[in-house]
């Protein structure tokens, strides 16, 4: 339940704190997503299924402030889409093109944020694969 999140995010503030959602058309549901986000707000929140597109108009209408926002956004069909907004708080990030790089075929991003002392890094990314488009049956 909401309430306990929120105890249970105050109670370890130095802890990565990680949200998903399937929105299944970001624009329609981004009243409600900066709502719950002002709320409880997260380090990294990934998000399926966006339907964006790349036009300058509609990812600035999706800006969440605070946070740094990356989109991987289908070119030439509807639906997929996959993005992830890194709050401001981290102050360094690095935005894994190089793995995506070896599936192209699949919809997914990844994000390396360092971890709690200098020797360690976390990995965290957000895969989508939809029945329509991805791997064949035969892989």
């Amino acid at each position: 339940n909401f309430m306990h999140c929120s105890e249970t995010l105050k109670e370890h503030p130095k802890d990565l704190s990680i949200m998903h959602f399937n929105t299944q058309s970001m624009v329609s549901s981004f009243n409600e997503f900066q709502v719950l986000v002002s709320q409880l707000p997260m380090d990294i929140i990934t998000m399926s299924e966006t339907w964006l597109r790349n036009n300058p108009a509609l990812l600035d209408y999706v800006t969440l402030p605070g946070y740094t926002a990356l989109f991987q956004n289908r070119k030439g069909t509807w639906g997929g889409g996959i993005s992830a907004y890194i709050s401001d708080s981290i102050i360094y990030f690095k935005w894994r093109k190089d793995i995506e790089q070896l599936q192209t075929e699949m919809e997914h991003l990844w994000i390396e944020v360092p971890g709690q002392n200098k020797y360690s890094k976390a990995l965290i990314g957000v895969i989508y694969r939809s029945e329509r488009i991805g791997l064949s049956p035969s892989d």
